[in-house]
């Protein structure tokens, strides 16, 4: 209870600092990283398939502004987003890194893992 506490408060005060920068191709990158972390805790918290679906719902919501965040990218120039993907490369890695992680151990935890998954007969 209590780390839950702190990582939430964590994360508000990440949305504030953020919030309260500036607007720039950099407040960008860092929002978009707060965004990615925002949605790892959420699936670490998945216990079972009714919290899966519950996650999912607060997954889409978090994906919308992500959508919000690249068309506001989108008025940098290439070379701003460039440089800034490189600097915070090795964090946005980590970042999608443990939110795949945490997706599958969600999905284990959720569906029983990927046992019966089959993929669909693609035409040739």
């Amino acid at each position: 209870m209590r780390k839950s506490i702190v990582c939430g408060c964590g994360i508000m005060l990440a949305a504030l600092v953020i919030g309260c920068g500036s607007s720039g191709p950099e407040a960008v990158i860092k929002e978009q990283l707060s965004i990615m972390d925002q949605m790892t805790s959420i699936m670490q918290k998945v216990t079972d398939k009714k919290s899966f679906d519950e996650a999912g719902v607060k997954i889409k919501e978090l994906t919308e502004r992500a959508k919000e965040l690249e068309k506001k990218a989108k008025g940098f120039t290439a070379d701003q987003m460039k440089g800034l993907e490189e600097k915070y490369k090795p964090q946005l890695e980590a970042s999608a890194k443990k939110f795949a992680e945490a997706s599958m151990n969600a999905m284990t935890k959720a569906l029983g893992g990927l046992k019966d998954f089959k993929l669909p007969n693609f035409p040739k």
